[in-house]
């Protein structure tokens, strides 16, 4: 496929993540005054230069934090940041999965071979090289890890053994988002898989049968850039709608466990979806975020508007993975100049900012520690826990 310079351009911003060619297209907006009526202070801080990708995970009841290193993977106590086990594992590819009695984490290693540890000790259980890169947080499901690789391969790994259950293979577009797609449970037998192109499939983990499949977004446009409509991680759970994703650039969809889409709302989603009580939060492509309440049914799904959006973020995220988080009646975002803003979730006022010192590919993650609600922040420089006042 001959592309123009200017198609080219996209392309590789595609293939790299979209991060590196958008951050630096717009100036920073300007910050707006505001009347602090809360604060966030910082409860402990560990700064490690061998932090890899951003990436942290909530495990064994959110008492441990597991995160990748550039040699190692590391985990830490969640209330005090100490650390509680090391591992020597190179170039860890994507966020840790966990089985579902926080017993097990399953870590991609250089691209193509997943290794099994003990979340307790940090021991490697065992080792399974696939043929292809994984580049997406595995998800687990009735005693199987479900891995998708970058080229479209699903396979399902005893979590005991490691042992290959399965395999299924996709076609996928020309183009994607690199590390886009989401692995989630809807049941003890049931995996949902949502995949480059908008589509999304239920996987029945004991025999890798294909369930369902259905469009959580549809394919537009002149090129191929355009066409693009991948949905971003990750699967987030709302009762009474089934699992619900964002898909790049285009809107939120939910589906049930019989395939059905039961929810869209149209948006130019470009981070995955957060969700507090009633309310939805995105990061749009415009640097604003926005929260919803979504009206019940699918038929019209333009008709709902957000409540409120605070479009203070201009220029200042440059990420495609999502830097907000929402728990307690607040939002949080990180910006890439190193400040973490609080947003009111009713009116999406600035009610407290602070400079957090975290490096401009931070994640955010809350965790319920002895009744209390963290912020954790992880970046390449260094890990943070945050405690909103009470």
């Amino acid at each position: 496929m001959n592309l123009s310079p200017t198609l080219s351009l996209l392309s590789a911003c595609v293939v790299l993540g979209l991060s590196a060619c958008s951050s630096n297209q717009v100036p920073p907006a300007p910050l707006a005054p505001f009347k602090p009526s809360t604060s966030v202070v910082r409860q402990w801080a560990v700064t490690d230069a061998a932090l890899a990708a951003p990436s942290v995970v909530k495990a064994v009841s959110g008492t441990a934090l597991l995160v990748p290193h550039s040699k190692d993977i590391a985990a830490y106590q969640a209330d005090s940041g100490k650390l509680l086990w090391r591992t020597p594992l190179p170039n860890v590819e994507a966020s840790v999965g966990v089985s579902a009695d926080g017993k097990t984490v399953l870590a991609l290693v250089q691209g193509v071979e997943a290794v099994a540890l003990n979340a307790e000790t940090g021991a490697v259980l065992w080792r399974n090289s696939l043929p292809a890169e994984m580049r997406v947080q595995p998800g687990f499901v009735g005693g199987v890890f479900v891995v998708l690789t970058a080229d479209g391969r699903m396979v399902g790994l005893e979590e005991s053994t490691g042992r290959r259950r399965w395999a299924l293979a996709r076609t996928l577009p020309a183009l994607t988002v690199r590390g886009t797609g989401a692995v989630a449970a809807m049941s003890n037998t049931l995996a949902a898989v949502g995949l480059p192109g908008g589509k999304a499939v239920g996987v029945n983990v004991n025999n890798g049968q294909v369930v369902w499949e259905t469009s959580l977004a549809l394919t537009r446009g002149v090129n191929e850039v355009e066409r693009i409509a991948d949905v971003l991680p990750q699967w987030v759970s709302v009762p009474g709608l089934g699992l619900c994703a964002t898909t790049y650039r285009q809107r939120v969809a939910c589906v049930d466990d019989k395939g059905n889409i039961s929810k869209t709302i149209d948006m130019s989603a470009l981070s995955g979806l957060v969700v507090s009580g009633s309310q939805w939060f995105v990061l749009d492509d415009n640097g604003s975020v926005g929260a919803w309440t979504p009206k019940a049914g699918v038929a019209n799904a333009a008709a709902d508007k957000p409540d409120w959006a605070f479009d203070g973020f201009k220029g200042r995220m440059g990420s495609s993975t999502a830097p907000v988080a929402a728990f307690g009646g607040v939002v949080f975002a990180h910006d890439n100049t190193g400040l973490l803003h609080v947003l009111a979730a009713q009116n999406g006022q600035t009610i407290a900012r602070s400079t957090t010192g975290a490096a401009a590919d931070a994640q955010l993650l809350p965790v319920l520690v002895n009744g209390k609600a963290l912020l954790i922040i992880s970046a390449s420089n260094g890990l943070s826990a945050w405690l909103p006042a009470q």
